[in-house]
């Protein structure tokens, strides 16, 4: 009896070990990282497997649903997930939409996520709000080094990219907002000119 092999749905794109050097909010920035990835499932499981279970990320930025083995879905599952500290995890770039369990919850972006971990929110309404990329603007880069140096490191980091990202599109910006300027001036100059 010759059995053909399924195609796997799934690539692994990312490993690694939940410990004391490396918490959910380093796995994340990792996740975060791995922008290619458009369907991802990040599954987690902490080393006794009383935890396990998969969350799912789109365009590799937004965490759309979680499920645990066992089938308890949504918010709360995502934070037990969150909540593991000794354990691993593995990151996939699904081939296929995501699956229905995997696709519960509202969008919250990862930098939301990297931003407030471990104080997650009791309901996801008050981590969709959130304006994590203010906050990181705001952020003064002396004021990190009173945070552990997990913290200040990923804190460090996401503003550096912000900033650079800033002064790479500044010129853009003022570009558009001066053109804008300049096109609403013609046009007010040539109807007062008609009137």
């Amino acid at each position: 009896m010759n059995r053909m092999k399924q195609p796997r749905k799934y690539e692994v794109v990312l490993t690694g070990t939940l410990q004391s050097g490396t918490t959910p909010r380093e796995m994340l920035w990792s996740v975060l990282k791995e922008r290619a990835v458009q369907s991802g499932v990040l599954r987690i499981y902490d080393t006794d497997r009383k935890i396990e279970g998969d969350i799912g990320i789109i365009q590799g930025t937004f965490v759309v649903g979680a499920s645990l083995k066992g089938g308890k879905t949504g918010y709360d599952s995502m934070k037990m997930l969150m909540s593991v500290k000794n354990g691993s995890y593995k990151y996939m770039n699904y081939v296929d939409p995501l699956p229905g369990d995997l696709d519960n919850i509202q969008r919250i972006r990862l930098t939301s996520l990297i931003s407030i971990w471990p104080n997650l929110p009791t309901t996801e309404e008050g981590l969709s709000n959130k304006n994590s990329i203010n906050r990181m603007r705001g952020l003064a880069p002396e004021s990190t080094e009173s945070k552990d140096s997990e913290t200040a490191l990923i804190d460090l980091n996401v503003l550096e990219q912000l900033r650079a990202w800033d002064e790479r599109h500044m010129d853009l910006r003022a570009a558009a907002f001066w053109s804008a300027f300049a096109a609403v001036s013609c046009l007010a100059a040539l109807l007062g000119m008609a009137g």
